[in-house]
Order: C-alpha cells, then structure tokens, then sequence
C-alpha cells in the first residue's frame, strides 16, 4: 500500500509536468502536432496489414508474406502502408484545420456586421 500511494505521489506531478511542457512546445512550434499525426498514421497504417487477422484476406488479394511480413510486389507492405498512413492524415488534418479556420473567419465577419 505505502508504495501504491507513493507511485501515485511521484507518477501524477511527473504527467502533470509533462503534459505543461508539451502543451508550450506545442504553442511555439505547431509543427509538432502534425508531427504527432503523422506518427500515428504511419503506426496505424504498419498495424493494419501486419495484423495477422488479416493474412488470409491479404493472401487472397496477392500479398506474399515472408516471415510474417506482408510483400507486395517485391516492396515491403508495412512502408508502403505507413507512407499512405501519413498521407492521409496530414491531408485530411490540414484540410480540416483550414476548413474551421475558414469558418471561424467567416462568423467573425458575420457578428462584426451585426
């Protein structure tokens, strides 16, 4: 029990602290959060067709496998994948963030010509 509650009171202001220091990175350097993105597109995309629940479906559609490693075509499927992971979701970030931008922009001409 003594070591619970002291994890606990070294663990919570250490994500506390963290979490402060990541959040002003994050405001000086925006960059980082397309960074991040990308990182979990390219993770999502590698589990996708490494999922071994998915083998005989891919195997259906013309995936080798060697070693437990997708191929397609000679080239490795994992970074073909996690490439279109990151694609998609920097795109589909960035046309998002432009799109609420675009409408923030427009309400606050509408309230300004009320």
């Amino acid at each position: 029990m003594v070591l619970l509650i002291l994890g606990l009171a070294i663990s919570i202001p250490l994500v506390i602290f963290g979490a402060t220091l990541l959040v002003k990175l994050m405001d000086r350097f925006p960059v980082i959060i397309t960074i991040g993105g990308g990182l979990i597109g390219w993770v999502a995309g590698e589990m996708l067709v490494t999922d071994l629940a998915l083998k005989d479906w891919l195997t259906g559609l013309g995936i080798a496998y060697r070693d437990d490693k997708p191929f397609l075509g000679g080239y490795s499927l994992e970074l073909i994948a996690g490439a279109i992971g990151v694609a998609i979701v920097v795109v589909l970030g960035k046309c998002l963030a432009r799109r609420h931008e675009t409408a923030a922009s427009t309400e606050k001409l509408l309230t300004k010509e009320e």
